[in-house]
């Protein structure tokens, strides 16, 4: 059984007053073993530190029940205010410099753990994020090797036939002027396999994820749903999107996802089957000169990432 840093325990004992100890104690080992199921033991031992320090609190800390303690501390606490008040106002160059000094370190530390964190726990919402990959493109470009994330868009059916491929899919970056009744935006659109959404765990609000094998049917991200038809169920109704070249095609409102997490390092506002696209180029289809925005697959559980990259 996984168990909570012992560090971070002994910590909150040691602060904490006898009378609410063991309520947070427990409400602290309750979210622990529910992270650990549903975000893994890294996350999980990470946030039960942080919920040990914001449970530090002036209604939490342990205190001595004499009155005449109670009203010693306070009075000290008063005499090192005014000393201090004092020998600010005393020599207000320095006692700037100094208070600026401390109000930076205080932000840098406060801006930097807010940075960390996230990356930390970016794209955690994926369950199979241990398993995914992204290929990668190594260019020759003037005598220097390049690493690009653009890949050659016919490269998915050669990689279908590699033992330990679980599942591949492209991505293909568009945008075009997105029509319903009366209302009309220039949307930004991913075209994609219908693998997308069995290798992304983008929560779903309404539709399946099998809808991009019908490439009339589309997905909306929840802000791009509620511009257009707002708090209407969209299933079902048509819009008609405008490309670049002026081909105008109509699609079927398939699905919605609901607000993507925090965490997502990229997320489709208007997700579209590539087989649409290939209907708009039907020349890049087999086309190893064009390249495509990006390629991701994901291993099977038992496979190999050194024997699949060879």
């Amino acid at each position: 059984m996984h168990q909570p840093p012992k560090w971070a325990d002994r910590f909150l004992s040691w602060y904490c007053n006898p009378d609410l100890l063991e309520e947070i104690q427990g409400d602290a080992y309750e979210l622990f073993d529910s992270r650990v199921s549903k975000e893994g033991i890294s996350v999980a031992r990470r946030k039960f530190i942080w919920d040990v320090i914001r449970f530090c609190r002036w209604s939490n800390i342990k205190r001595t029940t004499t009155q005449n303690k109670t009203l010693n501390n306070t009075a000290m606490i008063g005499n090192y205010f005014k000393t201090g008040m004092r020998n600010l106002v005393k020599d207000k160059v320095t006692s700037t410099i100094s208070v600026l000094g401390l109000a930076l370190a205080v932000g840098t530390a406060i801006t930097s753990y807010i940075f960390v964190n996230f990356f930390l726990d970016m794209d955690n919402f994926h369950s199979k994020r241990d398993r995914i990959y992204q290929v990668i493109n190594t260019v020759n470009a003037q005598g220097q090797n390049q690493q690009w994330s653009d890949v050659p868009i016919t490269m998915e059916a050669s990689l279908k036939d590699i033992t330990g491929v679980e599942a591949l899919t492209r991505i293909e970056y568009g945008s075009g002027n997105m029509r319903f009744n009366d209302l009309v935006f220039n949307e930004f659109i991913y075209f994609s396999d219908p693998e997308f959404l069995k290798i992304f765990d983008f929560p779903i609000e309404i539709g399946s994820r099998e809808v991009l094998n019908d490439k009339s049917q589309i997905f909306l991200s929840k802000r791009v749903a509620v511009k257009y038809f707002g708090d209407e169920d969209p299933i079902g109704k048509q819009v008609s999107i405008k490309y670049d070249d002026g081909t105008i095609y109509n699609y079927f409102i398939g699905g919605v996802f609901e607000k993507f997490p925090n965490g997502a390092s990229f997320a489709p506002p208007v997700l579209i089957s590539i087989e649409s696209y290939f209907d708009q180029n039907p020349d890049i289809r087999n086309d190893w000169s064009h390249l495509t925005d990006g390629l991701f697959l994901t291993l099977a559980a038992n496979a190999n990432i050194t024997d699949v990259e060879s």
